[in-house]
């Protein structure tokens, strides 16, 4: 129930404890009380904006009374004042961190993730205003939420339609957790669902807390020793409601924008030329019920079995809105050879002077090179300085028992 059951649980347990302090002369123990203060960072986390819980259909009208004083938010902070009290405070919005990256070193962690309860909360910082993200992976269509600040981008089921060779493919099982990562600088999150046609969708969230950037990558592979085939891709992810759209005229990037019009986030598809001319491998379109529309498909029909990357970039950093911005697909190599689009990919995205790279194998562990960076990874995010050609990574996954 996303945020939403975590919430009702707290309240009655907390219940519970006044009661047992009036009625029983009696307080909890150290490890029950160690249980209701997790629980209770999981509620601040999935708060956002105006109080309402994630994936709740709720207004701010609706909770008020969780979030006065002397409510249910308020009342959770006297389980651990140094460490719930800022953190639900940033949660409320009651205090700003002013851009910060930490601004109070005992908040808690500011990623949450239960394999039990099929939820991931993904903060920048606990600050309510400098977004979250939410993902509910519990059924076989996920759902997602993303709020840019004051305003919500995304919210919804994150559909996926799949073609081998013409033919509809469908899920075959509930999403696995396979790896998660966290640190200073970024949120990263890893699932597998198996499909029909002997095809695997794994899919990436990660957040780059500094940046204000968030990608969205599914990447659909196949099982070893089938034959090569055609792969078609597309994802739908439906826009907030208050969120309407301005599609560049000449290029492919898209911009969120709120009821007044102000631009609240910019979103891109890596794998699609920049501009609106010429084969892409990639398209990028709002329906007209409000839907984001991804589609990715193969160029051609290669020797490794086929295989799909489509990542969408979403960048909240409203400083770098009237910069100049531009991306490209990058050369892949190995063994002195150049590697086709189903065994590799990687992209250079640039916004004004800041430029990121991301890169993807397809298929297998193997050595390769792009912008003169030796890789053995299935996944990999930096950083990178233009003038000295260094990278600075922010994650890479490899092996996943490593």
């Amino acid at each position: 129930g996303g945020g939403v059951h975590a919430r009702l649980v707290l309240a009655s347990l907390m219940r519970i404890r006044g009661l047992l302090r009036s009625v029983a002369k009696r307080k909890l123990r150290k490890e029950e009380v160690a249980v209701l203060e997790e629980l209770a960072a999981w509620v601040a986390a999935a708060t956002r904006l105006g109080g309402v819980a994630a994936f709740s259909l709720a207004t701010g009208a609706d909770v008020r009374d969780d979030v006065v004083s002397a409510g249910l938010l308020d009342v959770a902070k006297t389980l651990d004042p140094d460490s719930l009290g800022p953190a639900i405070d940033a949660a409320t919005g009651k205090v700003a961190s002013r851009g910060k990256l930490a601004w109070k070193v005992s908040l808690p962690e500011s990623m949450c993730h239960s394999e039990l309860g099929a939820m991931a909360i993904l903060l920048p910082e606990w600050d309510v205003r400098r977004g979250r993200v939410h993902l509910d992976y519990g059924l076989r269509t996920a759902r997602l939420q993303i709020d840019a600040g004051k305003h919500v981008a995304i919210d919804g089921p994150w559909d996926v339609m799949i073609e081998v060779d013409g033919q509809d493919q469908a899920p075959a099982a509930a999403w696995v957790w396979t790896c998660d990562y966290s640190d200073d600088d970024v949120h990263y999150l890893e699932l597998e669902q198996r499909w029909s046609g002997g095809i695997h969708l794994q899919r990436s969230v990660l957040v780059l807390r500094d940046d204000r950037c968030v990608l969205l990558a599914d990447t659909v592979v196949r099982d070893a020793g089938l034959p090569s085939a055609r792969i078609a891709y597309q994802s739908r992810l439906p826009l907030a409601p208050s969120i309407t759209t301005d599609i560049e005229p000449e290029t492919t990037e898209i911009w969120l924008q709120d009821e007044s019009g102000k631009r609240r986030g910019m979103v891109l598809a890596p794998r699609a030329n920049e501009w609106r001319v010429g084969p892409s491998a990639a398209r990028m379109d709002v329906s007209p019920d409000g839907q984001l529309i991804h589609r990715v498909t193969t160029q051609g029909r290669h020797d490794h079995g086929g295989g799909v990357f489509a990542p969408l970039w979403f960048d909240f950093q409203q400083r770098r809105f009237t910069r100049p911005r531009t991306w490209r697909e990058l050369t892949v190599a190995e063994d002195l050879r150049i590697v086709d689009a189903d065994e590799a990919v990687a992209q250079r995205i640039q916004m004004g002077s800041e430029h990121w790279v991301i890169y993807r194998s397809l298929h297998g562990e193997r050595t390769r090179t792009m912008l003169g960076k030796h890789l053995v990874a299935d996944f990999f995010c930096a950083r990178f300085d233009p003038s000295d050609g260094n990278m600075e990574d922010l994650v890479t996954v490899g092996d996943h028992d490593e």
